[in-house]
């Protein structure tokens, strides 16, 4: 299968974004809805896990029991930036492809999504062997979790100031 369709329908899309500020400025509010959608709730969740650890068992549960209602959520959201990103990306490749900025910040977001299936894996390590031994686990990928939130906007807002 030949794939020589793609620069055309990557021309065709970049025209597109560049003559249509309405189209562009939708893709940009969707991708920054979803991304605070994302962001706020997991911050919140990984402030709210971190100071568990301080507060002791009975806040680990109820924390425990938030964390569990909080995926699904942020893994839609995510799906969305994820969508815009791309789309974003495709809209202006000459830029992006040579940035060591959009690459940095994408490496992140790699780091960002793996780090949040090591967050699923220490929730349910905390279930399995209780909050006492595996709450040490959790506090370390949220504290992470939310170093890397930080850090991915930072970079995006810098990405966007670059461009």
């Amino acid at each position: 299968m030949t794939w020589s369709f793609v620069p055309t329908i990557v021309d065709n899309w970049s025209q597109y974004y560049s003559n249509h500020r309405a189209v562009s400025v939708l893709i940009r509010f969707l991708h920054i809805a979803a991304l605070v959608s994302a962001a706020g709730p997991a911050l919140a969740m990984d402030q709210r896990v971190l100071l568990a650890a301080l507060r002791g068992s009975r806040s680990q549960e109820e924390t425990l029991v938030a964390l569990r209602h909080i995926h699904k959520r942020i893994v839609i959201c995510l799906f969305i930036v994820a969508a815009t990103g791309v789309l974003m990306t495709t809209a202006d490749l000459a830029t992006f492809l040579t940035s060591r900025l959009y690459w940095a910040k994408m490496t992140l977001v790699a780091f960002l999504i793996t780090n949040g299936a090591l967050i699923i894996s220490a929730e349910h390590r905390v279930a399995r062997v209780g909050v006492a031994a595996g709450w040490g686990r959790l506090a370390i990928v949220s504290g992470l979790s939310a170093l890397l939130w930080l850090t991915i906007l930072y970079l995006g807002v810098w990405l966007t100031a670059a461009a």
